[in-house]
């Protein structure tokens, strides 16, 4: 990993390859950048990172950014739905489920650490 310097208490970037327009004493070699969890986000205050979680704003995001998804999963599992239509084949149970998991994931506590059902496979009939 690359270390990182702060000069005059901004935001930490690698050293400049041209130091000559600069004094060394005006960096500060910057704390090495934490881990962060799904949802955090990472802060610089001038001396030290810090981490904090999602705002309101950043949480209505991430709920859209998951019912975006949800909708695009649902719609390409309309396939299934409307070939057991035409063919006059009831739609398995499978299907059902993972339909109805979809519409559920919005109630996962946790917007930034959402589990995805699995597609069902999709059965073919001869």
């Amino acid at each position: 990993m690359m270390n990182l310097y702060s000069y005059k208490g901004a935001f930490p970037y690698p050293l400049p390859s041209d130091m000559s327009k600069y004094n060394l004493e005006d960096f500060t070699l910057a704390p090495t950048k934490p881990d962060l969890l799904p949802g955090q986000v990472l802060e610089w205050n001038g001396i030290d990172w810090i981490v904090r979680g999602p705002t309101e704003s950043e949480t209505s995001i991430q709920l859209q950014v998951i019912r975006d998804k949800r909708l695009e999963l649902l719609k390409a599992s309309d396939v299934t739905i409307i070939r057991s239509m035409e063919n006059g084949t009831p739609v398995s149970e499978d299907v059902k489920a993972y339909r109805q998991l979809l519409r559920d994931v919005t109630e996962q506590p946790d917007p930034f650490n959402i589990t995805w059902p699995i597609i069902p496979p999709i059965a073919t009939s001869a």
